[in-house]
Formats: C-alpha cells, structure tokens, sequence
C-alpha cells in the first residue's frame, strides 16, 4: 500500500453491500428495497456497471467498514428467516 503525504489532495471511500438472490438484486445496508429488487444500469460513457439506489456510506477506518460488514450480514439474516 502506498502513502501519499500531499496536503492538497483529499481521498474518500464509500462502502456499499448488496446480495443478488434470485435475479434480484437487495441493498444490505437499506431497510427498505423495493419489490422486485433494484435496477442495474451501465453507463453509455464510461461503460461502467452500477446499482440505482444502492445504499454508500462514507468509511473512514477499516474498524468502520467491519461494523458495515456485520450490519450488511445482519440483515441480510434477518430476511432469511
């Protein structure tokens, strides 16, 4: 891992989590996914894939992306049951 010590430049990292499960896709840090599942989408610019509406949550330390982790898992155990 490299370090960059510029002042001048600023970095942020979002974290999101999300099941496909039956050809549909759940956001795992929402309590509310509407029926059906949320969209997936390209971009015809940049081609790149992403998912309308998913959840990003900004993470500062890995101990925060761990405490996401474990909300992610915990609800998705309770829609299991």
């Amino acid at each position: 891992m490299s370090t960059n010590n510029d002042p001048n430049k600023r970095y942020e990292v979002l974290f999101s989590m999300l099941e496909i499960y039956n050809e549909q896709v759940r956001d795992l840090l929402s309590k509310d996914n509407p029926k059906g599942g949320l969209n997936v989408r390209q971009n015809p610019k940049l081609g790149m894939f992403y998912v309308e509406g998913l959840k990003k949550v900004p993470v500062g330390s890995y101990s925060e992306i761990e405490k996401r982790m474990e909300q992610g898992n915990f609800t998705n155990k309770c829609n299991l049951l």
